[in-house]
This record gives C-alpha cells, structure tokens and sequence, in this order.
C-alpha cells in the first residue's frame, strides 16, 4: 500500500464521511509517520524519513495496516465515548502488530557455545 492507501484505509475506519480530510490530513500523517517509526524501531532499524504519498513503506501488508489503525486510534482517542471504545480496539490491533514484529524479531537469537 501507499501512504495515501493508508491514510484512505484510516479515513474509511474513523468514518472520513463526518470528518473535513484536509484538516485532519497533516495529524492523520504524523500519526501513520509516527507508526511506522515505532515499526521499524521494533524491528531493530533507524527511525525512516517520511514518506511522499506515492511511496510504500518497506513492511508487510499486515503492518502496513496496522499503521492506519494507529491513524485511525489518534483520530478518534479524543472523541465521543463511542469513539474512544472504537479507538481503542484500533490501538490494541496496532499494539499487536507491534508485538508480532518484535517477536519475529527476537526470533534471531542464535545461541552459540553450547
């Protein structure tokens, strides 16, 4: 996916219909940016520079989604209660994503000396 796939994939989840996209469009960046840094940081490599809106990040299509899911957490974590609970099981689908990279990530360990 693209960046702007990914953003229209976190706009489709909060409900893009209720929301002006091009005043929320700079925070939903940030946020989808901020996700994937943590990613990559997960998976042990430098904090990337951002991405153009033509450009794919060099992850998974699993965690490609899960970076709209941590766009659609930020927008909606300061809304209406219905909002937050949504919010949340966006993060917690985020946060697993997460997990899943890190583990694959300790998945390296090479015992040596044995």
């Amino acid at each position: 996916m693209t960046k702007k796939e990914i953003r229209e994939k976190a706009l489709y989840w909060i409900g893009a219909e209720s929301w002006d996209g091009d005043q929320f469009a700079p925070h939903l960046d940030d946020a989808i940016e901020e996700a994937r840094g943590e990613m990559e940081r997960a998976a042990g490599r430098e904090w990337p520079q951002p991405l153009g809106d033509d450009e794919s990040p060099d992850m998974p299509l699993w965690a490609q989604a899960a970076m709209a899911e941590y766009g659609a957490y930020m927008m909606l974590r300061d809304g209406s209660p219905e909002k937050r609970e949504r919010s949340a099981a966006h993060y917690a689908r985020y946060h697993q994503a997460v997990s899943r990279i890190r583990m694959k990530e300790d998945e390296r360990v090479v015992f040596t000396g044995i």
